[in-house]
């Protein structure tokens, strides 16, 4: 877990936050040829409103929103923002269709942080924006503003959860991964690894891996193409403890049907459902005589006999006779 690659966890959780909004999300956006990597660039696709709560910090989201991030080990300080700065002007050059740089009133520069920054807010005072949300902070550098998002400060609320996975305290990471609902299959996977470092790292999480894989697979399975479970591109081991009805939910009686042997997809059907569309001679296939003609017309069962010589019919008929007038004495 030492090599965990939080800045692309990171992007992978706001690209699950951003799936259902007006925003697309680009991770790690290559800026030159030798390559400086922007962590994450969340950019409007299209006009639309946004219908629920933002996290602290996101209320001023642009049509450009360029975002570094500092994990738990990592300080957010002078030379980091000015390496933000630099990726900030590049990206505005790149982005210019018209030979002039993107105006900054397109721009909304993040820098998302675990732990309080000391040794930038003696380098750069912060200034908190809010005094009923804690941990969001301003700072002006020349003609640039860009907000400062704590994520350890931020508060307990419903739209911070994405925020409190990310924070590092533990009553905020346990809070969160109770009630964080990921809005792509994906994203599961990617929080699993997150919840197994702070493991590592002495944090008691609220369930143990094994618990939250029990818990996300069946809805991961769920949002799956049907073609690829067909197909077998899926271990059989992560079926396995799936209820079958939960398999089978959702496809045609012959995908369901497909591979069984004939007795397994005729059990539990009645007799008529089981025999409709065989010709005659397969339904009384195995019959005895007298099963075969039971219910027929006295015309219709002496036709079994047409083919019969005279003699074997006279002898048949006297036997008959002959046990009847037995029974009778």
């Amino acid at each position: 877990m030492g090599n965990l690659n939080w800045h692309r966890l990171f992007g992978v959780a706001l690209a699950d936050f951003f799936s259902d909004l007006p925003f697309t999300v680009e991770l790690e956006k290559d800026l030159s040829l030798r390559q400086q990597l922007l962590d994450v660039v969340v950019i409007r696709k299209g006009p639309g409103d946004i219908q629920q709560d933002l996290p602290d910090g996101l209320d001023n989201l642009a049509d450009h929103n360029l975002i570094t991030y500092k994990s738990l080990r990592e300080a957010l300080d002078e030379d980091a923002i000015e390496e933000f700065i630099g990726h900030t002007v590049n990206y505005r050059k790149q982005m210019s269709s018209t030979g002039e740089w993107l105006p900054k009133a397109a721009l909304s520069l993040y820098a998302i942080c675990t732990r309080f920054p000391e040794k930038l807010n003696h380098q750069v005072k912060l200034q908190r924006i809010d005094a009923d949300r804690p941990g969001v902070y301003h700072i002006s550098l020349g003609t640039l503003g860009m907000r400062v998002i704590v994520l350890s400060e931020i508060r307990d609320t419903p739209a911070n959860r994405l925020w409190g996975i990310f924070s590092g305290v533990e009553a905020k990471v346990r809070q969160a991964a109770w009630n964080f609902q990921p809005k792509r299959a994906d994203t599961s996977s990617v929080l699993d690894r997150l919840f197994a470092y702070y493991r590592l790292e002495g944090l008691a999480m609220p369930y143990t891996i094994e618990d939250f894989v029990e818990e996300t697979m069946p809805e991961f399975i769920r949002k799956l193409p049907r073609h690829l479970l067909l197909k077998g591109i899926l271990d059989e081991g992560l079926l396995e403890d799936i209820p079958a009805e939960e398999r089978l939910k959702g496809l045609p009686v012959e995908e369901r049907l497909k591979g069984l042997p004939v007795e397994e997809r005729l059990k539990g059907l009645p007799v008529e459902e089981r025999l409709k569309g065989l010709p005659v001679e397969e339904r009384l296939k195995g019959l005895p005589v007298e099963e075969r003609l039971k219910g027929l017309p006295v015309e219709e069962r002496l036709k079994v006999l047409k083919d019969l010589p005279l003699d074997e019919i006279q002898a048949y008929l006297a036997e008959r006779l002959k046990a009847s007038g037995q029974k009778d004495s």
